[in-house]
């Protein structure tokens, strides 16, 4: 029969490993939107590396002001796209982190458990 120590036991464990699932499918959401993010950055990137936007005659001054600064603008864009990335790499980390932290706890606990277990089964048996 479990006794109430025992159910909370089980039920702290079960709540741990919920956390965890949860935890999980918040890494792979991450991942999903890194994912995204890069190929949008790649696509942006290409798009900028594409000759057709780069061949032709001679341009002016003032078109080669205007070109320049609409380059800026896209370069610009890319920089913030990098930016969101790191973020989002930082979010992956702080996550697989917390994990960490989570399950090492859970350990710590188990093997204190294991050791008030094996603790009390000693005293328990009988002398011979």
């Amino acid at each position: 029969m479990d006794t109430p120590s025992r159910r909370q036991q089980i039920a702290e464990f079960e709540f741990d490993a919920e956390w965890l699932a949860l935890e999980q499918l918040d890494l792979i959401a991450q991942i999903e939107a890194q994912l995204r993010l890069v190929r949008e950055t790649m696509h942006e990137i290409e798009r900028l590396r594409q000759a057709k936007s780069r061949v032709g005659p001679e341009p002016t001054n003032g078109e080669r002001g205007t070109a320049l600064s609409v380059l800026t603008k896209e370069i610009t864009g890319l920089n913030e796209q990098i930016g969101v990335q790191g973020a989002t790499c930082r979010d992956m980390l702080a996550t697989v982190e917390r994990m960490h932290r989570r399950l090492t706890a859970i350990i710590e606990q188990a093997t204190k458990r294991h050791t008030e277990q094996s603790g009390k089964s000693a005293t328990e048996r009988p002398s011979e």
